[in-house]
């Protein structure tokens, strides 16, 4: 190895450095500030206002996942005997079931 080879490898030794702790410098400052705003909602601001809130009923099952798009609610829910599972969309201002997707076991 020549002493040219040897140069250019130092140096992008050296930038590798510099990219890895601007990295992490970058993480941490992004952990910071989202610590700094905890908990965004689910629901958008104007939505806020508009719903006049209320309560939904479910029937009894595990929540496997929810999901929020565009006023809906959508709920992943598996029976709690283990015989299947469904899909339910709610409205997410009036709580009322709009859809339920059956899904195979």
């Amino acid at each position: 190895m020549n002493d040219n080879n040897f140069r250019a490898l130092k140096i992008m030794v050296m930038a590798m450095g510099v990219f890895l702790m601007l990295g992490v410098i970058s993480l941490i400052y992004l952990i910071h500030e989202r610590n700094q705003s905890p908990g965004q909602s689910l629901v958008h601001e104007s939505q806020e206002s508009q719903c006049p809130g209320g309560n939904m009923r479910l029937d009894a099952g595990e929540i496997k996942a929810m999901n929020e798009y565009d006023g809906l609610l959508f709920l992943h829910i598996a029976a709690p005997d283990k015989t299947g599972e469904k899909v339910v969309i709610l409205d997410y201002c009036t709580g009322k079931v709009l859809s339920t997707v059956e899904l195979g076991k």
